[in-house]
């Protein structure tokens, strides 16, 4: 039997301790193992149980709990104490990767250290403006030990973007990129390889959890699908959750409002101007909101107010959270206004992992 092995020990520890664990195993030993990293766990595990109080709550095979993120997620929240199985609904629900949005300050301040080293040394060796900028503040990578050597580092300017356009700090071959975007005024360029979207996607994932969507809703994205990130990366997440993905892309407000209709959308996602143009013509149009499936608005893209968000709010019947990015750091995947079941609103902040292609 082992007991939480991988409390309070780095990343790269745990994954070499989970690594024998899967070698047991296959050598045919039995390993009755307690873990609050429930995904990790179920991953080298054949079968999964839920306990509360000395009861077992839910027993499944390993493999089918993992096909189903929320169940994985609904058992860790048991092993992080958040109380009765009411307070899962209302809570975990809410987290795509509990692993990672859940994880002890001590621990992800250690494996936000390894993926910064991982990323200096990359853009060191492969970027040749940031090796002369490294070079400049006598910054080695190799010597980089702790976060609080964070405010060495040099700064990225718009300037920077500007005049290795278009492609000057990518830090893989274009061969490599299978996809690229660039802002409204062309001023910046980002690519991203195969490992990118999957990461980007996943960040996504964890932003519409945030905002109360799940497998089962119904996503209407209103944002432009064109060279921004905007409507691409929100597609991706939604996708990545398992949630039905209508891509109506920005204009034709009347069709719109049909297609929220007649689809039953009941998570739409534009910006917030255009939300509140939406139901200004909803307004118009003798439509009760009360007929449409809308539950949740999460809205982004430019600046907006508390009190055009409970416009927004009273106008289309919905629950509407903030959530913003910008290109030159992967895209629309930052911190959200995140929902409870209690009806409030606090902020989360959606952290972002390894980034293959571009800066620090």
């Amino acid at each position: 039997m082992m007991d939480e092995p991988s409390m309070g020990l780095a990343p790269l520890v745990v994954k070499d301790i989970f690594g024998i664990i899967r070698r047991l195993g296959s050598e045919g030993h039995t390993v009755l193992l307690v873990e609050q990293n429930a995904k990790a766990a179920l991953r080298i595990a054949s079968r999964g149980y839920v306990l509360e109080n000395g009861r077992i709550l839910l027993e499944e095979n390993a493999e089918d709990l993992l096909a189903k993120p929320r169940r994985a997620t609904r058992l860790s929240g048991a092993r992080f104490g958040l109380g009765n199985r009411t307070r899962w609904h209302e809570e975990i629900i809410m987290v795509w990767e509990p692993e990672k949005e859940c994880m002890q300050r001590d621990e992800l301040r250690q494996l936000q250290l390894e993926q910064l080293q991982a990323v200096l040394a990359r853009v060191y060796m492969h970027v040749p403006f940031y090796r002369k900028q490294f070079d400049a503040c006598q910054v080695d990578p190799d010597e980089f030990r702790s976060l609080d050597d964070v405010p060495r580092l040099p700064f990225t300017s718009k300037a920077d973007l500007q005049e290795n356009y278009p492609y000057g700090l990518f830090a893989v071959p274009l061969r490599d990129v299978v996809r690229i975007h660039a802002s409204a005024c062309m001023s910046t360029v980002v690519g991203y390889t195969r490992n990118d979207i999957k990461t980007w996607s996943n960040l996504v994932a964890r932003v519409l959890c945030a905002g109360g969507v799940s497998k089962d809703d119904v996503v209407q994205i209103a944002y432009g699908y064109d060279l921004s990130t905007g409507g691409f990366g929100i597609h991706y997440g939604a996708e990545r959750i398992g949630a039905s993905v209508i891509p109506t892309s920005t204009g034709n407000t009347a069709r719109q409002i049909k297609i929220m209709r007649d689809f039953k959308t009941t998570a739409l996602v534009c910006t917030p101007s255009y939300a509140l143009l939406i139901g200004d013509t909803i307004h118009k149009q003798g439509i009760n909101p009360g007929v449409l499936s809308l539950k949740y608005g999460l809205f982004g893209g430019e600046p907006w107010s508390e009190a055009m968000r409970q416009e927004i709010q009273d106008k289309l019947h919905i629950v509407a959270t903030d959530n913003y990015g910008v290109s030159e750091v992967i895209g629309r995947a930052w911190p959200v206004s995140a929902w409870s079941a209690r009806g409030c609103t606090s902020m989360r902040t959606i952290s972002w992992s390894r980034w293959s292609t571009r800066r620090r």
